[in-house]
């Protein structure tokens, strides 16, 4: 809206600022796509009703209320502003007559828009005539955002929850309208001003200087405000403007900050417990209500805890914060909504911030994210079982997903006067309750983390005060944490008390003795001993890839016979991965890791990162798939691995660090035969661990236990039938790839069909009924060599390549080279298994004569004849030349001195060889020509 606030010339320059308009940019982009070209035309017969009614409503309450409030609210946003104003001594800002003077004008402004709504000419016209006037010469779309972000606060505040997203959708298409117009009267203004809002000394001191020295206002700016100048200002990042999103649960789901297109997620009933758990008496959180169902990892107290994984599968995508993870290092402090302060220190603008500031939007706007929580020790049991580390046994119930609101940190430090890093400003600190804790000089827990993360708006980093929509509760950092996604919970500050900027990393005690993973030969005395806790390198932040199984759940039991049998058995779990990566497969083998079969994905949150603009996923996601219950009477183990964006994968096997923490090899399930009470046949489940003191799990010493007690009946799959996705290959204990394609290809399909194949020819050829019938003899193949008729012969079957000879991906002369003989070997080398289903395609007959006649014997070539044959001949490795570490010469010698090798330049010759008793055939390009006698030499990188 051209809302516009008449300033003082200032200095010698034309170019100052005249006005503050709101910029629409950010609310037209949160409109549905197949909406922005309309409503960035015009509104609708709807829309203008909308704003007309809403505005009049607003201005019911009278044109300086109105304008109060809107200054009231800009001040709010940006209170540095207040130093750019010179009120002559008035104490009270909101009674002075000049402020009142200008309110009235940007109101009445707005007014005048709303008014000429219905009259398409009439409002172009108005808005070209604003666009013209002296007061707006030099603005650009940054000086938009300050007086947008008041707007939308000060309607809300008039209409309350009569501004729905509807009605702000529609103001925003009218915003749209307005900056177009706007911005296109005043292009040739291009002297900006660096920032609206001053922050440190120097605007003080520029501030001082104009108030000695008033400046004299313009004839044409009825304004008495004085401005310092330019160069006082610092400059700051664009802010968009963001509306409000403060968690507030409207049926269920929490709307989502998403600009490009409004999402709302549904969010799970609270589980709170009613009561105090039993086992909290005579403890310093017997005031604390707590889910039963969580799992104690150490003892009554503190309070360190994961849900079953049975129920935090039940829970859903999003978890309840009943039944979130718990990590507590000791008591949990009481804090009061209304007590508590977030003390700031080391920035030009150290305050003490309450939690109704922090709420107000005030300091940022008020955003909503879901974020997965990932403890850094999650599947540590696993870890401890092999060797015990210095940590507690977490199991695989370490990770939670929940909306977090609150506000982002880049927002809070640029109200604090810091937009950018620099020599003093380069770390940002956290601490919790000093004396919390027995360790460290001031008892506290914190860490800190770089001032180039806190300040990337990517990042999301929050301080957050609610969860799925509700007030944090104690164990979750009420009334206020950090949240930096995609890291550990190690690096998340609960009972946020202290924040501070400094030139170096925190120097808390749990920042060096917490959250590392050191090399596997270092043990905690080692450790201590040699200094590795203060080495940077070992410092964790970005959680890493993991996946684990929800399902078959431990103890679970399957039938394999009698009237219970299902087709399928249901495999599911879940997977995630850090710093804002993409979980984009999920797998599971049933053969040891020998083979992999890919999982169904579900990623909700591929739709809620589109409507943010954003390829950032803080999210896990979960998979499921079916295995067809028969398979498993053999199988020994079931496991999943994960794979992220850029390719990361799970490791095979575990490596133990002193801390536990990160383990995220293959999660492996055993499979053990058994018969049930009634004597049926079937197989049971076993986890390798169970958390906490639980018992239960192969890598334990109740390895192999049934527990009768804890059984239940694996899930059927939903479908019925397993996936038909054919394996690509299989690893061999020999440390060597089988390719499933050929072998299965060649002996199975072409020994399988043959039969059928025999009775009639490829559907791309034309064959003959004898041929067919009584086979075609070698003579006759071998009469089909070039390129006007290329036959081969395949594993005793004869087909006509000749239609393929244009489409051969490896051009026309890697069939020739074998046209018109055996070619059983060089097929089987370089093809796959698409290759070996396209083959029948050319199949004209069996060949007669079974018996493969041996390769003909060939003459040494003439001094001066080329040496390379269709037929393979044998060449000498007379040299070998090493050019670097990894790359080769290797020269060949010819049958004689003066031989040449006959291939045209640019071409290549195949080379090919017995490798583990397989053939192996490969194209080069020799690096010396056809002028070169007696040898020819290969270039060859070597692995």
């Amino acid at each position: 809206l051209p809302l516009f606030q008449p300033f003082k010339r200032f200095g010698p320059s034309s170019s100052a600022v005249r006005a503050i308009v709101l910029s629409p940019s950010t609310h037209i982009a949160a409109m549905p796509r197949h909406h922005k070209r309309r409503q960035t035309d015009e509104l609708s017969r709807h829309q203008r009703e909308a704003v007309k009614s809403s505005w009049g409503k607003v201005a019911a309450l009278g044109v300086e209320e109105v304008g109060v409030m809107l200054f009231k609210e800009i001040f709010a946003t940006a209170p540095e502003a207040l130093q750019l104003f010179s009120f002559r001594g008035e104490t009270d800002l909101y009674k002075s007559s000049r402020l009142q003077s200008h309110v009235t004008k940007v109101v009445s402004a707005v007014g005048m828009v709303v008014a000429r709504l219905d009259d398409k000419a009439g409002l172009s016209s108005a808005l070209s005539a604003l666009g013209q006037r002296h007061a707006f010469a030099g603005l650009e779309e940054v000086h938009f955002n300050v007086v947008g972000q008041a707007l939308i606060s000060t309607l809300k505040a008039g209409l309350g929850t009569a501004f729905t997203h509807d009605l702000e959708t529609a103001w925003a298409a009218l915003y749209s309208i307005i900056q177009k117009t706007m911005l296109q009267e005043i292009s040739t203004m291009k002297t900006l001003l660096d920032s609206v809002v001053s922050c440190g000394e120097a605007v003080k001191s520029s501030h001082a200087a104009s108030s000695a020295t008033p400046t004299t206002a313009s004839d044409n700016d009825s304004s008495d405000l004085a401005m310092p100048p330019v160069s006082a200002f610092t400059r700051q990042p664009r802010i968009e403007v963001e509306p409000m999103r403060d968690g507030t649960i409207v049926e269920g789901k929490i709307c989502l900050s998403t600009p490009v297109m409004a999402t709302r997620l549904a969010v799970p009933e609270k589980q709170a417990a009613q009561q105090v758990d039993q086992r909290d008496h005579d403890t310093p959180d017997d005031w604390v209500k707590r889910h039963p169902d969580m799992v104690r990892l150490t003892g009554r107290h503190p309070f360190n805890s994961e849900p079953p994984l049975r129920k935090l599968q039940e829970a859903g995508w999003v978890t309840p914060a009943a039944l979130h993870v718990v990590r507590n290092h000791g008591a949990v402090p009481k804090l009061s909504w209304n007590t508590h302060r977030l003390q700031v220190s080391g920035v030009p603008r150290s305050c003490d911030l309450s939690m109704d500031e922090l709420a107000s939007g005030k300091v940022g706007p008020v955003v909503s994210i879901p974020v997965t929580f990932i403890c850094a020790g999650n599947r540590r049991k696993e870890q401890n079982m092999t060797k015990k580390t210095i940590g507690f046994n977490w199991g695989a119930g370490a990770v939670a997903n929940s909306v977090w609101t609150g506000v982002r940190l880049c927002d809070v430090l640029a109200y604090l006067g810091i937009t950018k890093v620099s020599e003093q400003h380069q770390y940002v600190h956290f601490e919790g309750p000093l004396g919390e804790l027995p360790q460290g000089s001031t008892g506290s827990y914190g860490t800190s983390i770089a001032m180039g993360w806190a300040l990337d708006r990517e990042r999301d980093v929050l301080l957050a005060f609610k969860q799925n929509g509700e007030p944090l509760t104690p164990d979750h950092g009420a009334p206020l944490r950090t949240l930096l996604p995609g890291c550990i919970g190690g690096r998340m500050i609960k009972w946020l008390t202290k924040m501070s900027v400094s030139d170096k990393p925190s120097e808390n005690h749990y920042h060096f003795f917490d959250n590392r993973v050191l090399p596997p030969h270092v043990d905690a005395e080692l450790a201590t001993a040699e200094g590795w806790w203060f080495k940077p390198e070992y410092i964790i932040n970005h959680i890493n890839i993991n996946s684990a199984m929800f399902e078959p759940r431990h103890n679970a039991f399957i039938p394999l016979g009698g009237s219970c049998t299902h087709p399928t058995m249901k495999v599911s779990g879940y997977a995630y991965v850090g710093g804002g990566l993409k979980i984009i497969r999920a797998e599971i083998s049933l053969d040891g890791g020998k083979s992999w079969e890919i999982a169904d994905l579900t990623r909700p949150e591929d739709e809620i990162a589109a409507a943010r603009g954003t390829d950032k996923h803080w999210c896990w996601a979960w998979w499921e798939t079916e295995v067809e219950a028969s398979r498993l009477r053999s199988c020994k183990e079931i496991c999943c691995r994960a794979v992220d964006s850029n390719q990361n994968m799970q490791p095979a096997h575990l490596t133990w660090n002193v801390m536990g923490m990160m383990n995220n090899c293959l999660f492996r399930i055993k499979v053990h035969p058994m018969k049930d009470s009634s004597g049926v046949s079937g197989v049971w489940f076993e986890h390798p661990t169970m958390p906490g003191n639980e018992k239960g799990g192969w890598m334990t010493e109740d390895a192999g236990k049934f527990d009768p007690e804890q059984a239940a009946l694996a899930l059927p799959g939903h479908r019925g039938a397993a996936p038909k996705r054919s394996v690509a290959a299989v690893w061999s204990s020999g440390a060597a790839v089988e390719s499933v394609a050929s072998k299965t290809a060649s002996d199975v399909m072409l020994a399988g069909g043959s039969a059928k194949a025999s009775a009639q020819a490829g559907r791309l050829v034309t064959s003959k009924p004898e041929w067919l019938t009584n086979g075609i003899p070698m003579e006759e193949v071998s009469k089909h060599s070039d390129e006007k008729s290329a036959w081969i012969v395949v594993k005793g079957r004869v087909y006509d390549c000749t239609p393929y000879l244009e489409d051969h991906p490896g051009g026309a002369s890697s069939i020739l080279l074998v046209a018109g003989q055996e070619a059983t070997e060089d097929f089987e080398a370089v093809h796959s298994k698409k290759a070996w289903g396209q083959l029948e395609d050319y199949y004209i007959g069996p060949l007669r004569n079974r018996s493969v006649p041996s390769a003909p014997v060939v003459a040494p070539a003439p001094q001066d004849e080329a040496f390379l044959k269709k037929q393979a001949q044998p060449l000498p490795l007379i040299e070998k030349i090493t050019v670097s570490q990894d790359t080769r010469i290797f020269r060949f010698g010819l049958p004689s001195p003066n031989a040449r090798l006959g291939l045209p330049t640019g071409m290549h010759m195949l080379l090919k060889a017995k490798v583990g008793g397989a053939t192996v055939m490969r194209p080069y390009s020799p690096m010396t020509d056809d002028t070169t006698r007696g040898h020819v030499d290969l270039l060859v990188k070597v692995y």
